[in-house]
């Protein structure tokens, strides 16, 4: 082949794989289907590192500001109506109480920052025959 006929290498994007300190930090009780997710909360607002492994879809909805950044994947989002796509390395910003909602891709990892610290609850670290004693 000539250097003109020459094709450049396929590349997949990979799924961002958090490291073990992230993974290991307490685990959100996701109220949709397809999301998995760990988090750092505080009175002053909540931090989640989210993992959509097959995609997932998050229904319409309002809360205070949020603030994304996609690590890998793409997340589509439909903020007060209109819709917008992002993908690994750009940032998304949600202001106070607006709706919205989001199509995730398979193989998307987004870390979102909250202004309320308890927007998403932690799962209890009990489970099983545990919880009853």
């Amino acid at each position: 082949m000539g250097r003109d006929q020459e094709r450049p290498p396929v590349l997949r994007e990979q799924v961002a794989v958090y490291p073990s300190w992230i993974a290991d930090l307490p685990q959100v009780d996701v109220r949709f289907p397809g999301a998995q997710a760990t988090t750092v909360r505080s009175d002053d607002g909540q931090v989640v590192f989210w993992t959509f492994e097959n995609g997932g879809s998050v229904p319409p909805h309002r809360h205070g500001p949020q603030l994304g950044i996609v690590l890998s994947g793409q997340v589509e989002l439909r903020i007060e109506g209109e819709l917008r796509v992002w993908t690994a390395g750009q940032m998304f910003d949600i202001g106070d109480q607006q709706e919205h909602e989001a199509t995730v891709a398979a193989g998307t990892c987004v870390i979102e920052i909250f202004q309320e610290g308890d927007r998403h609850p932690v799962k209890s670290k009990l489970s099983g025959p545990e919880q009853d004693s």
